[in-house]
Formats: structure tokens, C-alpha cells, sequence
């Protein structure tokens, strides 16, 4: 019994010193031509376009219908007849 656990001591520590084959490693492939690029200038899809067109328009359509209104009562003059108090009820009503 003693002799078989010796043997099979022998064998791993001769297996350990033998370095451990891997599989074959398939070789690099030889790297290709880079193919062609395009110059021609990226943009994003039309979908997306639009989306920020009109959000960037509607901001600027209320702000200026808002400003034309202003400018509108005080070029009238109706702002020097008015106490500062109503003026001033006016404008935040206008500006909202």
C-alpha cells in the first residue's frame, strides 16, 4: 500500500515539473487595408432635427409675442396714466 501512495507521489511531482501544454493557438490574422472612409459631414436624423427646431421656436415665439405686447402698451402711453401697483399687475400677467 505504502509503495502505491509512493509512486503515485513520484508521478505528480514529475507531471509538476513538466510546464503544462496549452492548445494550439490559431495565429494572428494579418491585419487588412483599412477600408475607405466617408468625408461626407455626419448628421443626425431629420426626426431628431425637427424636434429641436420646434422646441427652440416655440421658446422663441412666445418671448417675442410676449416683449411685442409690452412694447406695444408702452409706446401707448397707457403705463403714465396707470397707478404703479396696476402696471405692474399688467406686466406679470403679460409676462406669464
Amino acid at each position: 500500500m505504502q509503495k502505491r501512495l509512493i509512486k503515485r507521489a513520484v508521478r505528480k511531482q514529475e507531471t509538476s515539473k513538466q510546464p503544462k501544454q496549452k492548445g494550439k493557438r490559431k495565429p494572428k490574422p494579418i491585419p487588412k487595408e483599412p477600408t475607405r472612409t466617408s468625408i461626407r459631414e455626419r448628421r443626425p436624423p431629420i426626426k431628431y432635427e425637427d424636434y429641436e427646431m420646434n422646441m427652440m421656436l416655440t421658446e422663441m415665439h412666445t418671448t417675442d409675442y410676449r416683449l411685442k405686447a409690452l412694447n406695444v402698451l408702452v409706446n401707448s402711453g397707457v403705463f403714465d396714466e396707470l397707478n404703479s401697483e396696476v402696471v405692474k399687475k399688467i406686466i406679470n400677467s403679460v409676462m406669464q
